[in-house]
């Protein structure tokens, strides 16, 4: 599962030492989710020692007759009303943060995603990095924040509220952070906890 060689998991400890001691090394990753984008794909291209990278979608032609017509029935459900009250906090909590990056002209844009998050972040660090102003290192942490936020929006709908806690759990642990320290304080966060 050549996705899990990132960060802690046990496979880049083992692809390192793996290399470190056989002749002639040779190591074969596959997964169906390799990560949304280059950065991603060649962290775990970098962490397993992988050389090439192989593609193949629904319509190559060695797979094709392999893939079978896959009918979805898409059927959406309201959320729970307490479901529905804590989404409302955490979205009110996330809601502060974005406006702070709209007002610094940062984020544009009714209700930004997970993707147009990330983006800004990066644009806000260089832009920290270049200039060295106060609003920008706020602004970084706003955004984290959000991100984070925007996470447990997506956990409680899409997970519940069990996996909502564990990610709850960790976020409390890194009480380093001024972005973790500022969603901590956050009265629409407490109330939501």
């Amino acid at each position: 599962e050549a996705h899990r060689t990132t960060g802690d998991y046990a496979y880049t400890f083992i692809a390192r030492k793996y290399t470190e001691r056989a002749k002639n090394p040779l190591i074969l990753g596959l997964t169906a989710s390799p990560g949304g984008n280059a950065e991603k794909i060649g962290n775990i291209c970098g962490n397993l020692f992988i050389e090439n990278v192989e593609i193949r979608t629904e319509t190559d032609r060695d797979v094709l007759q392999y893939v079978h017509e896959i009918k979805i029935n898409k059927l959406e459900i309201d959320l729970p009303e307490d479901f529905t009250r804590i989404k409302n906090r955490l979205e009110a909590a996330f809601e502060k943060r974005i406006e702070y990056l709209r007002k610094l002209q940062l984020i544009y844009g009714k209700r930004p995603g997970k993707g147009i998050l990330l983006a800004a972040q990066g644009e806000i660090m260089r832009k920290a990095q270049e200039t060295h102003e106060p609003q920008f290192y706020q602004a970084i942490s706003a955004c984290s924040a959000a991100i984070k936020l925007n996470y447990c929006i997506e956990l409680l709908q899409t997970q519940g509220l069990e996996q909502l806690r564990e990610y709850v759990v960790k976020i409390r642990a890194d009480t380093k952070t001024k972005s973790v320290k500022s969603i901590l304080a956050d009265e629409d966060f407490i109330t939501a906890m």
